[in-house]
This record gives C-alpha cells, sequence and structure tokens, in this order.
C-alpha cells in the first residue's frame, strides 16, 4: 500500500475503569481481504489512491454495491463481514440499524458499533470483541438510498439521536445526492432533499444546525460523474483536474420533514476540505466553521512516501498542501430568493497561519457558538504531525501540546459532566513515541492542555482516522 487511506482497517479500544487502570484491545476487521491477498498475489480490492493499475478497491466496491451483501462465507460465494475493507470513522447505538451484539444490556451501554467510510457499506462490529459480525447498505434504512458514495462523517444530534448524511449515485448524466434523515426515536428514514444540479465529488463531511443540514459540494470533482472510477482503479485518479474557476456551493437543507428541501442555496470560491468543526443558527444567519485546502494536492501529499521523514520525497512537501481554519456564514437564509442568481457565501476569515486537521469540540457545543477548537496540528516541524492544539476562535489565541519526536493522532474531547465552562473537560489522543517506537494513550486537561496522565504501551499502535468516546468520567 502506497496511500495512507489504503491501509487495513484495525480497530483501537481503551478502556479506562474506575481504579485508573486502563486495558487494551485491537483487531484488525478486514481479515478476509487480507486472506485474499495472501490467495492471489495482489491487493487489488482495497485501494483510495493506489497506483499500481492492478491493485483497485472500486472495482470490487462497484459490484458489492448493488449485490446481496449477507453474511455467509465466501465459499458458497457470499461477501463475509471482514471481506470489506471499512474503518474511517466508528458510530455507537446509531438510529435506525439494528443491535450487533447479543447482550441485551450493551457492552458498556453500547448496543451497536458501526464502522463507516466513504461508500455506501456499514460493517457491524461486536462492542466486546470488535469481531466483524454483519455488513449492511443504506438502502436498509430508506430504498431510494442506492447510491454508490456517501460520507465517512454524518451528523449526528446528540440530543435527540437524529442521525443526517447523503446517499450519491454517480452517471454521467445528472448524478443525485439524496439527503435523508433517520429519526432517533422511531428510526424512521426520510428524504429531505434530492439534488441534481452538483457534480459528482469526495465530500466526506457536512454541516448540521438545529434548522438545518448543510452540505457543501466542493470542486473535489470526480470526472464523467464518477463512471470512470472502476477504470481509474482509484479515487484520486478519478478526480478531475482542478479548476480555480470552479466555485463551491452550499445547499441548505430544511432538516424537518416538512418537505422544504432545499431552502437556499449559496456558492463561495471553490475549496477543497475534509472534516467540517461545527455550525450554528445566528438570526437568520448561519455560521460554520471548516479547515479548508485551496485545492487538492493534499491528497497526494498523503501518499506514505511524502510523510515518511526517512525519504527525501517528503521533505519536498513539508510546508504545503497545509488547511486554513475559515469561518463562513450563509446570510439571510430564511428570506425567499427570487433571483435566480445564487447569493455569495460570506468568508469572515481564513486563518493562514492555523494548520490543524481533524478538529474536535466540546460535544455539549454542537450545534451552537462554540470558543474552543482542538485538532492535530501541523506547524512544520516533522513531515506530518507535530502536537495537539486548542485554539480559541474569539481572541485566535493558540495553546499546544507537544514533545518532539512524538505524535499525536486524532483527540477525542470528554465533557466533564460537572463542567461549568466550554473546556472543562480531558483530552484524549494516542501518541507515537518516535524514539522508544511504542504508543501511549496520552490524557491531557482540556483547559490547560498539561498532561494529566498517560498509560504506556509495549507495542505501536498504527496511525488511523478517527475515534469515539462512550461512557462517564
Amino acid at each position: 500500500m502506497n496511500h495512507w487511506f489504503d491501509g487495513f482497517s484495525r480497530i483501537h479500544r481503551f478502556e479506562i475503569d474506575s481504579s485508573d487502570k486502563v486495558y487494551y484491545r485491537s483487531r484488525t476487521t478486514c481479515d478476509g481481504v487480507i486472506e485474499k491477498i495472501r490467495e492471489t498475489g495482489t491487493g487489488k480490492d482495497i485501494t483510495f489512491g493506489q497506483q499500481d493499475p492492478c491493485q483497485s478497491m472500486f472495482r470490487k466496491l462497484m459490484s458489492t454495491f448493488h449485490s446481496a451483501l449477507t453474511t455467509q462465507s465466501n465459499s458458497e460465494g457470499k461477501v463475509r463481514p471482514s471481506d470489506v475493507n471499512v474503518g474511517v470513522t466508528l458510530s455507537t447505538n446509531l438510529a435506525g440499524l439494528p443491535p450487533t451484539t447479543d447482550n441485551t444490556i450493551g457492552y458498556g451501554g453500547i448496543r451497536s458499533l458501526y464502522a463507516k467510510t466513504d461508500a455506501n457499506v456499514l460493517q457491524a462490529l461486536d462492542p466486546e470483541t470488535l469481531e466483524p459480525v454483519g455488513l449492511a447498505k443504506q438502502g436498509v434504512l430508506h430504498p431510494s438510498l442506492n447510491g454508490q458514495l456517501s460520507a465517512a462523517h454524518g451528523c449526528h444530534d446528540h440530543v435527540n439521536g437524529d442521525f443526517f448524511n447523503y446517499n450519491l449515485l454517480l452517471g454521467a448524466g445528472k448524478p443525485t445526492y439524496r439527503v435523508f434523515k433517520v429519526d432517533g426515536k422511531t428510526n424512521e428514514t426520510v428524504i429531505l432533499a434530492t439534488i441534481r444540479d452538483a457534480p459528482a465529488a469526495y465530500v466526506h463531511s457536512s454541516f448540521l444546525t438545529e434548522k438545518y443540514i448543510i452540505l457543501c459540494v466542493w470542486p473535489a470533482k470526480l470526472a464523467h460523474g464518477g463512471i470512470t472510477v472502476p477504470f481509474e482503479k482509484n479515487i484520486v485518479g478519478s478526480l478531475a483536474t482542478w479548476n480555480n474557476s470552479d466555485k463551491a456551493t452550499f445547499y441548505v437543507i430544511d432538516r424537518t420533514t416538512n418537505g422544504r428541501g432545499v431552502v437556499r442555496k449559496f456558492t463561495s470560491k471553490g475549496f477543497f476540505a475534509f472534516h467540517s468543526v461545527n455550525a450554528w443558527d445566528e438570526g437568520d444567519d448561519i455560521v460554520m466553521d471548516i479547515p479548508i485546502f485551496d485545492n487538492t494536492d493534499v491528497l497526494t501529499k498523503f501518499y506514505i512516501t511524502n510523510l515518511m521523514s526517512t525519504n527525501s520525497d517528503a521533505k519536498k512537501w513539508v510546508g504545503k498542501a497545509l488547511p486554513q481554519l475559515a469561518r463562513f456564514r450563509l446570510p439571510n437564509v430564511t428570506t425567499r430568493q427570487d433571483s435566480p442568481n445564487i447569493p455569495s457565501a460570506i468568508l469572515e476569515y481564513k486563518k493562514t497561519n492555523v494548520n490543524f486537521e481533524l478538529p474536535v469540540i466540546n460535544p455539549n457545543y454542537a450545534m451552537k457558538p462554540n470558543r474552543y477548537i482542538y485538532a492535530v496540528v501541523d506547524r512544520q516541524k516533522s513531515t506530518f504531525l507535530d502536537g495537539v492544539i486548542k485554539y480559541d476562535t474569539v481572541n485566535h489565541e493558540q495553546t499546544f501540546w507537544e514533545d518532539h519526536g512524538h505524535t499525536p493522532g486524532e483527540p477525542i474531547f470528554v465533557a466533564d459532566p460537572n463542567g461549568k465552562d466550554e473546556d472543562d473537560g480531558v483530552l484524549l489522543t494516542v501518541v507515537l513515541d518516535g524514539r522508544e517506537e511504542k504508543s501511549y494513550l496520552l490524557i491531557l486537561d482540556a483547559k490547560s492542555m498539561k498532561e494529566i496522565a498517560r498509560a504506556e504501551m509495549q507495542t505501536r499502535v498504527q496511525f488511523g482516522f478517527h475515534g469515539t468516546y462512550h461512557g462517564n468520567l
């Protein structure tokens, strides 16, 4: 594998008990894929950016998208739960999906655990053993969700349990986005909007407020409506050439089920992004924060040779393809749009000196004005990541945790249940000690960014993407 996004999926769990002991468990969740590679000598089924023309994840996925995913063994010609490589995000107790454990109480209160990716496939995991126990497509939620792609990051309303995402049906004519809602109480799925005037694009996340879900289609366009993906054999190779004149379009969709669909559209200068931070309603406006890139060069930067400090190619990418924190405002959303001209989103600021990614906030402040953002930061002190940042969006101060030669993963914010301030809580992050070549779980005070404790390991934890916290302090 030569691209960071093409690694074999492995789930890691850290369990902290009341006696301050930390228990660790991990499991590879794509054993069937590895087994096939050993049998055939090729890794053609698992690539996001693989440049070897003999290797393709999406050749297989394009066929399994439209076949019956079951838990039967390969000897019976069926797809087993471990026969796919799904490992970008994790969701517990996701609305609309069945339990993944026979334990009626649930492991630690977790009734279901699902791994998600940017394709229309969900991998069910046993919450205790982490073993893959099933596969599903979004069609189990609603029959219209038959497209091939989706966002690994759906939007979750932690107050009522509602879940939102989009489903993208590729096509050379008019690609179709269906934005949907799964009700957290009834488990009913409703299509909120059908969008056919946007290009097929690689869109990893969206925005949620108390009134709206906002799908921003940035110009990371898939050539020819995405039908070239199974021929190019990877997503990176299927992207159309970046055009600086292309715009990003924000589709503002009523999140209620009253059938209003897309209520407004806004455009801005084109950009690329992975992860939304937060969004909220402010009067008749919508405010949203997101780290943005000038183009899709970062996808090339994430080839392994461009990340490893021992490779000369990596030095060429230091200081390039960096994210910049942007704040957009969508004005007067509730005002009727009589003109055929699409209004512009207002770029309130873009901080060129704030280069962080994998952002998180106190989850209690989702869909509300938040002050603090936590993330991993790239200050060009290494060829990858070099610290954890706390960013104050009010006075724009930056506070860091760093240790030279130690590379952190995505922080997870755990709010203090008795806290009064937004930054009352802790951050959990898995860090690689580059000198010892071993990892540790680091716990930081979210207010001061000082270390509280660490659990040292006798092994290395692979650099992945996203995690989730379940439990109480």
